[in-house]
């Protein structure tokens, strides 16, 4: 059972002993009016509120030709159409609409998550909520921590079944009550979601706006067409990590319309941040007709205890609700919900801020090409969408299918965001990762765990950690400072993690010393007599963890070898800038005993091994290669393409290596990490532990998964296969993908998908008839959403590898790799607050420059770079580039 509490002793302006001063002088300040209670949501069954359960639902219509055009006015791009019926497009500033005819055909709904603010550092007061086309304005929106400080639940049905869950809108009509759920349009801007309702006679529209300073979301009502409506809009409140096992306090005003909900004093998240202070206010308070619990969803207004809070207006034709608050500081949530209380800014200022915030970090990166607009339209649109992406990955880390993380992946930020910040030049932003990074290394272990919280809910890593998680933190840092040039970072003294003490620790030690002892655990872990790091607990990709520990022990990931040679050698290049001598001698001792041992071990018959498996040193068992007699797989993806932009396969290896792919591993909608899959059989667990026990055909398990297949992107740039990079880098972008991938189903066409799913129905069938994918038999479905590193690795990849523009130190690199069909593309992209147009002239080969000039002045003072597979690109001194960037408008031709 669920019950309310009444007790005035928990009024704030009581004056409660145990309340920080600064609190009660804000809700003094507020004069709150003692009409408080306790949720307790714990001991019982969620039996949900009459009016969700007999709710009827607003009929939206398709928009006419006309209506579309007045809603969304100028050029459309991106149009996609099915059967001649339009079901999407974008315009303006990168927005993307969605009409009510592509929401019917989708498997699961337009979603989206936000963020408040412009911050690109690690910040516990910046606001992330998550929306849904079928009419959920707010949910999972929490202040810092996703995962343990929401205050509005999480959506957990894509058919809208559950309508409680988040915060939705009740509109009143001639029969009562109905719920705006499947809209006539969605729309999406970079910081904004709208809703257009068109039904017969009337239209209202919604906007959920994102505040681009304060940690605050808005949710706007405007009745366009039609009568003044009363509308009752509720939040299901958690306060917590789960719906249902928390208590909050609630406190309303009923003179100024403000509710506060704040945690209890035995919870976790007052344990861990006290000052928390969620309010909902609105500038319209004068139409609020009703503010209260639950007590609006009976009908005889009588609470119940559920956790909600609800919003009755009188009839109005224009309503604004504000969600805001903050877990450091009560009294700036407080002095927040008095000025959302008096005015809260026009969607179109929110717009444009955020919109030049985005265009500013992204050096208003812009692509032009006069003979294939559609291309360029393609990958500018989805290349902010996915730096938008990138920095909700990091700064507020979950998806839209996987949204109980709240916690970094190591291995995922230091690739997502790490990559995206080092292509657009955020330096200041990368650096503070990667300190964050290192003074979370675990001080009794000396390495990472998997997963980590950045926030104050930090505690003991999973010491199942992954070998290739212990390279990571090494590799990033290394490949930092090569483009930034800041070797300062390594003598900066950070603390480590104690799993002991549950703290930092009071010893701090320079990064360089950090990065020492991450060597010493990657050697400690190399198999006797060898220089080959062993798989541990697995390698990247999750699915091939192995199910006990001999495999552990006695089986090598070649990837992970392939992974550690190429950060040892960026190590090398770092330490010897540096002057470190010691350490560059250990690292110079060390690479060829790696690469000899690579070799003389991971190879067999010209083809590197997924895995092998030593019996001993003389008794070898070779898998996912053609020597294998235990799964049957012959070809792995990873070790093939990390084998080439390692720089570990010679020329002709990297050329055979290439030709099995295109071969074997290359189907219609990307490539695979297997040429099939590790066999099913109910269950039932042999070797691996997620690939073998998982039901579900999708993600790694279903092999396409799509981090690995902009990795092939990248290693097709690096040895100058420009077509296939091209081709690769579109279809890892959802726009226009069916067109690529023509049994692609309707997916969303603004967000990041880690996999393409084959369409089967079970994996009896997958493995049955996996030859149906590149036969077209079966179609190919969007796998999870979102939260992933690919959309910063996919704006990395298009910035440094294909238009081959990034920094060395005190250089400038033009290593472009692009096919002929893109001669004459234009890439606009500024240098340090310097308008910058590089115009590519695609004639006679497709990588490696012949001459570049600058406004009109050709460059002396170039040099080819070394390259293992091919002619590399040039460099130039950052000192003479900036000298002849001397105009408004500097252009940039480079010919090839």
């Amino acid at each position: 059972t669920f019950f309310a509490v009444y007790d005035p002793d928990h009024s704030p302006a009581s004056g409660r002993q145990d309340l920080p001063l600064a609190e009660k002088a804000a809700a003094v300040a507020a004069r709150e009016v003692p009409d408080n209670f306790q949720w307790n949501t714990r001991g019982g069954s969620a039996v949900m509120p009459a009016l969700f359960n007999r709710v009827g639902m607003f009929q939206s219509r398709n928009l006419t030709a006309s209506e579309i055009a007045s809603y969304f006015p100028g050029a459309k791009k991106n149009v996609e159409k099915r059967n001649g019926r339009l079901l999407s497009f974008y315009y303006g500033y990168h927005v993307h609409v969605a009409l009510r005819a592509k929401e019917l055909l989708q498997e699961r709904p337009q979603g989206m998550i936000y963020r408040s603010g412009r911050d690109t550092k690690m910040n516990d007061d910046i606001l992330t909520t998550t929306v849904y086309g079928y009419g959920v304005f707010n949910s999972q929106l929490a202040i810092g921590s996703s995962e343990f400080n929401k205050l509005i639940s999480v959506s957990r049905n894509h058919l809208n079944v559950v309508k409680s869950c988040g915060q939705r809108i009740f509109v009143e009509t001639d029969n009562g009550y109905v719920l705006l759920g499947l809209a006539s349009a969605v729309e999406m801007g970079l910081n904004y979601t709208r809703w257009i309702y068109a039904g017969r006679g009337e239209t209202i529209v919604v906007t959920n706006m994102m505040d681009s300073n304060n940690p605050a979301s808005f949710v706007d009502i405007q009745v366009k067409t039609g009568k003044a409506r009363r509308f009752l809009i509720t939040s299901n409140i958690v306060m917590g990590r789960h719906e249902w096992e928390n208590q909050a306090e609630l406190t309303i005003d009923k003179n100024r319309k403000i509710a506060r909900i704040r945690p209890v004093r035995e919870s976790i998240m007052w344990k861990k941040y006290p000052q928390t202070n969620y309010y909902i206010v609105s500038p319209h308070s004068g139409a609020i007709d009703h503010l209260g619990a639950d007590e609006l969803l009976y009908p005889d207004r009588k609470r119940r205890g559920h956790p909600f809070v609800t919003i009755s207006t009188h009839p109005a034709r224009h309503f604004t609700l504000a969600v805001t608050g903050s877990v450091l500081d009560s009294k700036r949530a407080a002095a927040l919900a008095r000025r959302y209380r008096k005015s809260v800014s026009s969607v179109e200022k929110l717009k444009r801020g955020f919109a030049e915030h985005l265009a500013r970090v992204s050096n208003h990166a812009s692509l032009r090409l006069p003979s294939n607009p559609a291309l360029t339209d393609s990958l500018n649109d989805i290349m902010y969408w996915y730096m938008h992406t990138a920095a909700v990955g990091y700064l507020s880390p979950r998806g839209l299918e996987q949204n109980t993380s709240a916690q970094w992946g190591v291995r995922d930020v230091l690739q997502g965001a790490c990559e995206w910040l080092k292509a657009t030049r955020q330096y200041a932003a990368e650096r503070n990762v990667l300190q964050l990074m290192f003074k979370n290394q675990v001080w009794e272990l000396g390495l990472w765990p998997q997963c980590l919280r950045f926030d104050r809910y930090r505690m003991p890593g999973d010491e199942d950690t992954h070998n290739d998680t212990t390279i990571w933190p090494m590799k990033t840092v290394c490949d930092y400072i090569i483009a930034s040039g800041d070797i300062g970072i390594l003598y900066e003294k950070v603390p480590y993690w104690s799993d002991r003490t549950l703290r930092y620790t009071s010893k701090t030690e320079t990064i360089l010393s950090h990065v020492r002892r991450e060597l010493d655990c990657m050697k400690a872990e190399f198999f006797p007599g060898t220089a080959l790091i062993r798989f541990g607990h697995g390698d990247w990709e999750d699915t091939m963890q192995p199910a006990n520990q001999e495999l552990r022990e006695q089986m090598v990931s070649s990837w992970t070898v392939e992974l550690m040679y190429q950060t040892l050698r960026s190590l090398e290049v770092v330490c010897e800038k540096a002057g470190e001598t010691k350490l560059l001698n250990e690292v110079r001792e060390l690479l060829p005993r790696i690469r000899q041992d690579f070799k003389r071990y991971l190879v067999k018959d010209g083809v590197v091994a997924g895995l092998v498996l030593f019996h001993s040193l003389k008794k070898i068992e070779y898998l996912l290669h053609p020597r294998d007699r235990r799964y049957g797989i012959h070809y792995r993806l990873l070790p093939m393409t990390r084998g080439m932009t390692s720089g570990m396969l010679t020329p002709e290896e990297a050329a055979r290596h290439y030709g099995i792919i295109k071969k074997h591993l290359c189907f219609p909608d990307g490539v695979r990490l297997t040429e099939k899959p590790i066999r099913y059989t109910g269950g039932t667990q042999h070797y691996f532990k997620r690939a073998e026990t998982s039901a579900l055909f999708g993600r790694e398990v279903g092999m396409m998964y799509t981090h690995a297949h902009l990795r092939f992107v990248e290693a097709m740039a690096f040895i100058g296969k420009a077509g296939d990079a091209l081709h690769g880098l579109r279809l890892a972008n959802p726009v226009g993908v069916t067109g690529l991938a023509p049994l692609s189903n309707v997916r969303q066409s603004n967000v990041y998908y880690t996999s393409s799913d084959a369409d089967f129905a079970d994996r009896y069938l997958a493995q049955d008839h996996f030859s149906w994918i590149k036969a077209g038999k079966v179609g190919y479905k969007g796998g999870w959403r979102f939260h992933s590193s690919g959309p910063g690795v996919f704006t990395n990849i298009l910035i440094s590898s294909i238009l081959g523009l990034r920094t060395q130190f005190d250089d400038i690199i033009i290593d472009p790799v692009l096919p002929r069909s893109l001669d004459g593309l234009v890439f606009d992209y500024d240098y340090e607050k310097r308008k910058v147009r590089y115009h590519y002239h695609v004639k006679t080969r497709e990588y490696s420059p012949r001459s570049v000039s600058i406004n009109g002045v050709p460059v002396k003072t170039m040099k080819r770079l070394d390259h293992p597979y091919r002619e590399g690109g040039i460099s130039m001194p950052k000192r003479d580039f900036v000298r002849l960037l001397n105009r408004r408008q500097n252009t940039i031709d480079i010919y090839m």
